[in-house]
Order: C-alpha cells, then sequence, then structure tokens
C-alpha cells in the first residue's frame, strides 16, 4: 500500500489546499509596537510626573507633546501589517493616549458659555507683537477691533509714537492710557500706574502697573518676557549639560520671582486683584510655572476658562501655550480664546474674560 494522494482522481479544478494561517504576528510587528507602547508611556511619565522640575525637563519645554507625537507615529507606522489585528490597534492607541494625558485637551470640548453674572466684567487680553513685524497701525486696528479693555504686550515697536494719543485714535484706540517700557507695553481704559520694577530673570524687567478701574477697584498687572527654555540640547557633551543646567536654574527661577513681584505691589497698593501675564516662553502645564503662581493664588485663566485649541505659538502652527494669563483675587475667569493673527506676529493673540466677584454695586466701564 502507497501513501499520498491519488493522481487517478485529480481533476482539472484540484488545487491543494493552502496551509493553516499562523495566527502569530511577524517579529517587527512585534517589537516596532513594543517600542511605541513604551515611548508613549515614558513620555507621558515625564510629563506628568516630572515635568521639569530637572534640567533634563527643557527637552519638554522646547517640544510640546503635539512635536513628540511626529515621533511616536512613524513606529505605529512601522507596526502595521497587511493583516493589521489588535498589535496594530495597540500601536496607534498608545500615542493618542499619549497625548489625552500629557496634552491640554479639555478646552477643545469646552463648548458651551455662560455670560457672567457679576457687576463687572474685565476683558483682557496679551499678545507678542513679534520683533519682525514693522506695521503696528494694522496691529493697533486688530486690537480695536476685539474691544479689549486692557492689553498686555511685549515685543512693542521701537518708534517713540507707536502709542502716542494720535496713533492710538487713528486705530480706534481713541482714550486708551498707554506705559511703553521698551519691551512690555501696557493698553488700558483706565488710567494706569507705572510701578517699581526689577529684573527677574536675565532679559529686561517686566513692566509692573497699578490700575485704577474705579475708587473701590485698583487692580496690580505685572507683564513680562521670559527667557526661552534652553537650547543646549546635546546630551553627549559636558559643555551642553552644565550650560542647561545653568539655563534650567535660571528659567526656573524667574517665576518665583514673578510672583514675588507681584504679591509685593499688591500689598503695597492695596490692590483687590493682581494680573501676571506676557510671553513666558514655557508651556503653561510645566511644573515651573504652575507651582509659584499656583501656591500664590493665581488661576491659570486658559486651563480654567479656555475654549478651542490652546496654542499661541506659532501663529502658523500653534502649538505650544506660552503667552499666558494668571489671576487672583476678585477676578474670576469666564472665557479664553486663541484668536488668528493673520500673518500680523508669530505668536497669536490670547483674550480673555475675567469677571470681578465680590461687590454688589456696579462701577461702569469707560463706554466703547
Amino acid at each position: 500500500m502507497t501513501s499520498g494522494i491519488n493522481k487517478s482522481r485529480i481533476g482539472p479544478d484540484y488545487a491543494p489546499e493552502p496551509p493553516p494561517a499562523s495566527n502569530s504576528a511577524p517579529r517587527y510587528v512585534i517589537f516596532f509596537t513594543g517600542l511605541t507602547a513604551a515611548a508613549s508611556a515614558i513620555l507621558a511619565a515625564a510629563y506628568l510626573i516630572v515635568s521639569d522640575r530637572t534640567a533634563w525637563g527643557e527637552f519638554l519645554t522646547i517640544w510640546p507633546p503635539v512635536l513628540w507625537l511626529f515621533g511616536l507615529l512613524p513606529l505605529a507606522l512601522l507596526s502595521c501589517h497587511r493583516r493589521r489585528g489588535r498589535l496594530g490597534v495597540l500601536a496607534f492607541a498608545c500615542p493618542i493616549l499619549f497625548l489625552a494625558l500629557a496634552g491640554e485637551w479639555r478646552s477643545l470640548v469646552n463648548l458651551v458659555y455662560f455670560a457672567p453674572e457679576a457687576p463687572f466684567v474685565l476683558q483682557v487680553g496679551t499678545w507678542n507683537m513679534g520683533s519682525g513685524y514693522s506695521d503696528s497701525t494694522k496691529q493697533l486696528r486688530e486690537m480695536a477691533a476685539h474691544e479689549v479693555d486692557l492689553w498686555l504686550l511685549q515685543e512693542t515697536p521701537d518708534h517713540s509714537d507707536a502709542f502716542s494719543s494720535e496713533t492710538l485714535t487713528q486705530a480706534g484706540l481713541a482714550g486708551f492710557h498707554a506705559i511703553d517700557a521698551g519691551d512690555c507695553a501696557v493698553l488700558s481704559r483706565w488710567p494706569v500706574r507705572r510701578l517699581e520694577s526689577q529684573r527677574v530673570g536675565p532679559w529686561e524687567a517686566p513692566l509692573a502697573v497699578a490700575v485704577d478701574l474705579s475708587a473701590s477697584r485698583t487692580l496690580v498687572v505685572v507683564n513680562a518676557r521670559l527667557m526661552l527654555p534652553s537650547l543646549e540640547l546635546n546630551p553627549f557633551s559636558s559643555r551642553a549639560r552644565d550650560r542647561l543646567a545653568a539655563d534650567h536654574a535660571q528659567r526656573i527661577a524667574q517665576f518665583p520671582r514673578l510672583v514675588e513681584l507681584a504679591n509685593r505691589h499688591a500689598e503695597k497698593e492695596n490692590a483687590q486683584a493682581a494680573i501676571v501675564g506676557g510671553d513666558f516662553n514655557t508651556p503653561g502645564r510645566m511644573w515651573s510655572v504652575r507651582a509659584p503662581l499656583r501656591g500664590a493664588g493665581f488661576r491659570d485663566v486658559w486651563r480654567e476658562a479656555g475654549a478651542g485649541w490652546p496654542g499661541t505659538m506659532t501663529a502658523d502652527f500653534p502649538v505650544a501655550r506660552i503667552d499666558q494669563l494668571w489671576a487672583r483675587g476678585a477676578l474670576r475667569p469666564t472665557l479664553a480664546r486663541v484668536h488668528p493673527a493673520d500673518g500680523l506676529s508669530d505668536h497669536r493673540p490670547l483674550l480673555a474674560e475675567l469677571a470681578w466677584e465680590g461687590e454688589t454695586s456696579a462701577s461702569p466701564a469707560p463706554q466703547r
């Protein structure tokens, strides 16, 4: 007796049965899926736990979560196979989970707005006008279109008549009061008084002012443009590592000094509220920003009332929320939005609505 196929029974339509499919994924799929999951977990832990408490956190401040995603997605793509299964789904789920954990996405679903029930509502804006944009007239007209009461401006124009009464009137900002410190400026519908300031870091000193909203309402405002995160990101050079540590120490020291400056003036002026804002050059969710400001009772206006995409830098590809407003005292954030710059600056302006609480009588703002 012989074994095998009986060739006499093979017809013209005969085809051998295919071998059973293997349920195991190729090794490279397993490898890249594991690599994607590990990288996503490490980055999420770095943002949530370590943040920028250490010098290596400078890597997180210079590259926001959305930019790290571009490194994770190629790993997820390499995990794909023509027979996609659970591993392929896992590979793409890991970067999405990382973004959900490390990013600021609450504002994307903040679709409902309720007008505040308060005797007085203050409209505040902060905008880095950009050192490479010379047409300040168009920028002023853009500011006038938003009908903001109080502007915190950074990288202001160099010419002396940028905020003259005539210039402001021609731009539609008639009646505004302006104080320009050279790098930072404040425009206000109410009279402003310049307060003594001091450097909080290696860059220019913040602009500190008192705004007399009424006989019973005084607001202290500190407007700052702070130093960038370190660009010495070469871990293989001892000189670069030393410089990274020094830059990190300088950068994180700015924020407690900024808080101390605002608190000192608020106490001296007997102010009911204080605002600290400007171009912080550090994302708002970083530990270096949150710890001193929240510890002093300041509220992150965007975190509490932001609606829409949070990025302010750069204007064409806004991935980082480095332009910020923080409020303390009688001011409660009710709405915050980032607006397009339309080619007027490399930053997008951040506009906010703040309700003045704790009073029963209103003192109307100047007519718009």
